[in-house]
């Protein structure tokens, strides 16, 4: 049940979305920062920088 409800969440929020980068800004953005971190931020950081994401997503899809 717990599942079922996240995975309509998600698509739900893809699905009303207007464009990937609202989507991103909107959901992304409040764990991953969209800039490169600099030293005094590293600390704060609760997931990794969106740069970091996407480019393992690169590499896994290429």
């Amino acid at each position: 049940m717990k599942k079922t409800l996240i995975l309509l969440s998600v698509t739900s929020s893809i699905l009303l979305a207007n464009t990937p980068l609202e989507l991103l800004k909107t959901k992304c953005a409040s764990c991953h920062i969209l800039t490169t971190p600099t030293a005094s931020i590293l600390p704060t950081l609760k997931a990794p920088a969106i740069e970091a994401v996407m480019l393992h997503l690169k590499v896994i899809y290429e």
